[in-house]
């Protein structure tokens, strides 16, 4: 596990974008380190402070997520 965290930091340089829409709401995508879009919020925030509360939110809640398979039925 120590070398999947140090591998991490050294290794991956996200960035969280926090941008304007369409409609001039607030919306998030996580960007890797090659600036390709890995995740999205797939919803967008009347205030820009609802949208950094929901960055906040996905980076503590991913730390300790579980990965599971589900059956595409």
């Amino acid at each position: 596990m120590k070398n999947i965290i140090k591998d991490l930091l050294n290794n991956f340089r996200g960035t969280f974008e926090i941008y304007k829409t369409k409609k001039k709401e607030y919306a998030w995508r996580l960007k890797a380190s090659n600036n390709q879009i890995i995740a999205t919020s797939g919803e967008s925030y009347v205030g820009k402070s609802y949208c950094k509360e929901a960055v906040k939110k996905v980076r503590a809640y991913s730390l300790f997520a579980k990965v599971v398979e589900v059956d595409g039925k």
